[in-house]
């Protein structure tokens, strides 16, 4: 069957690579542990996995294909969740798919507050530490990151752990923080937000350019920030530096 497969002209195992590997929705990193209970991405990621192992040509040809066209969604839910991404779950990405990671392009990084007040517990905060420190050191080439918010009613549960909770002001200079680790990415081109976020999450284009001024970003180094509109996800591109003019953030 692999003879047969490789027989074809590039082109059409292409066609098929595409049809088989590429996600239309981001893949979640999970723990190794049982499938993924969307069927879209345990699909996209079983069909990954049978292809890359069944020859070397059809393996070199698949791998950058999987990584740089799929989008991967980092964030710091339960530990060693098979459903929900998680720190455990990124490590243990990290630790298999060394090589793999410098070709990924798209990166959702996901961050939990609390759905009415904007706050979190501590533990949460170090959670999106970790994510945010692991995507600095290891995804090298992503080229746009979706800084989403994920709202949750965490603190309306009961907790083994006691633990303090983060308010507004301090989860926005943390957030500021977490900016500051994902920007450390060389080749970032675009930051992505969710339009619809902004009166609970604040501008992140002000907090953007207050991160960037402090680094001292030549005005030539360009940043896309795409703002995402109402539930129809309406992408509206706009340069960096004329919208940090705009917003009276930069002189």
């Amino acid at each position: 069957m692999p003879d047969l497969f490789t027989s074809l002209p590039p082109e059409i195992r292409h066609q098929i690579y595409t049809l088989a590997l590429l996600s239309p929705t981001p893949l979640t990193i999970t723990s190794p542990r049982r499938g993924h209970p969307c069927t879209v991405i345990q699909r996209h990621a079983a069909n990954f996995a049978a292809l890359s192992r069944t020859s070397k040509l059809i393996h070199s040809e698949t791998t950058p294909l999987f990584y740089t066209r799929n989008t991967f969604v980092l964030s710091h839910g339960e530990y060693a969740s098979p459903h929900f991404t998680n720190t455990h779950a990124l490590k243990a990405f990290i630790s298999k798919n060394k090589k793999a990671l410098k070709l990924i392009r798209n990166v959702v990084l996901e961050l939990a507050f609390e759905r009415d007040y904007f706050r979190a517990f501590e533990g949460n905060i170090q959670g999106m530490k970790t994510v945010a420190r692991q995507f600095a050191r290891h995804f090298v080439s992503v080229e746009s990151v979706a800084v989403e918010i994920r709202w949750v009613d965490f603190l309306g549960r009961n907790t083994y752990v006691e633990q303090r909770v983060i308010e507004e002001e301090e989860c926005r200079e943390e957030l500021a923080s977490i900016v500051r680790l994902v920007l450390k990415t060389k080749g970032l081109k675009e930051v992505k937000w969710l339009e619809r976020q902004r009166p609970v999450f604040g501008k992140l284009e002000a907090l953007l350019g207050k991160v960037m001024k402090e680094r001292k970003v030549p005005e030539g180094e360009r940043v896309k920030v795409l703002a995402v509109e109402g539930e129809e996800r309406k992408e509206v591109r706009c340069d960096y530096w004329n919208l940090m003019r705009a917003q009276g953030v930069l002189g």
